[in-house]
């Protein structure tokens, strides 16, 4: 049966008029091989700053992907290009997990930023990460000396992120198990004896552990003189004092910067599965007035940034 070129051509975008919002999957490169990425686009007039949104780490990218969809596509609706892709070592990229770093994942996302600033119309850039993500973009926004950075929840210590990611995985694996047999053990003791502690199904090496634990975003950052949005994502609307450094940090350094607090009872579980089984019939997203919410702050947010911006010229991104 011969291939019908022309109908899986028409399968790598869609347009959905009632959104205002049309998007497309590409196949760029990053680190030497190929991976995927999605373009969302206003059907209308498009506005000069692009997005890119840098996704987590481990599951946390899976567990999050929702949420990014729901914001790439609120963006779009209301002008701007947004960028989702997928870094080394995810999804359906060609990359291995074994390859995962926190290098790679920078590399990617200043290689993402580079693809969308090639894309006509644009004139600055802007990056967006939640969790883990939030690092990275924070990063990658100094880099190429971003217009725009907005961070959920952001990683500011590479090691209380960790002591968090351990926690949440060794629950799931005793509830997975349904009883204590002794093989959670101390995640650290087991990465030193060499052996891989599964997060979820995601793979971490002692070597990546150390890399991950060594992080602190407030000594890592950049200068910078873009504006930043940072949203804590909380159950209680009193503002974290972590949070508060990073803000004032990134003013430190020549930008302009806001904390907004946004107060959702599912908070506890950002970064985690967003469903709940009710039955065998049914599930319940018990996140998703946390994504409602996420998305209308940073939309409006977005919406008041103005779009003028200096691009870096790929060859200067060292």
């Amino acid at each position: 049966m011969p291939i019908d070129e022309a109908y899986l051509q028409s399968l790598q975008s869609f347009e959905d008029p009632h959104l205002g919002v049309r998007e497309a999957f590409l196949r760029p490169s990053f680190g030497g091989n190929r991976s995927i990425a999605v373009l969302s686009m206003p059907i209308g007039a498009a506005r000069g700053i692009g997005w890119i949104i840098c996704h987590s780490l481990g599951m946390e990218q899976m567990h999050m992907q929702r949420f990014e969809v729901a914001l790439a596509r609120a963006l779009a609706a209301v002008g701007f290009p947004v960028l989702r892709y997928q870094s080394q070592g995810y999804g359906d990229s060609q990359g291995s997990t074994l390859e995962v770093s926190p290098e790679s994942h920078l590399r990617d996302a200043v290689a993402a930023g580079q693809l969308l600033a090639s894309s006509e119309g644009i004139v600055s850039l802007g990056f967006i990460g939640a969790r883990f993500g939030g690092l990275v973009a924070a990063l990658a926004a100094g880099r190429l000396k971003a217009a725009g950075l907005v961070l959920w929840d952001p990683v500011v210590s590479g090691r209380r992120y960790l002591t968090s990611v351990f926690r949440w995985a060794l629950v799931t694996n005793l509830a997975g198990r349904g009883k204590d047999d002794g093989e959670g053990g101390d995640p650290r003791e087991n990465l030193r004896r060499g052996d891989v502690f599964d997060l979820q199904g995601f793979p971490l090496r002692e070597e990546m552990y150390e890399e991950i634990a060594s992080l602190d975003l407030l000594q890592a950052l950049p200068p910078r003189q873009g504006e930043s949005l940072v949203v804590q994502i909380s159950t209680s609307p009193s503002p974290r004092a972590d949070l508060q450094r990073l803000a004032a940090r990134l003013e430190e350094l020549g930008g302009k910067s806001s904390l907004e607090v946004v107060v959702d009872p599912a908070a506890a579980t950002f970064g985690q599965k967003r469903y709940r089984i009710m039955d065998t019939w049914a599930k319940s997203d018990i996140q998703a007035s946390l994504s409602e919410s996420l998305t209308k702050v940073t939309v409006s947010w977005c919406q008041r940034l103005p779009d003028q911006g200096l691009l870096v010229p790929v060859e200067d991104v060292r």
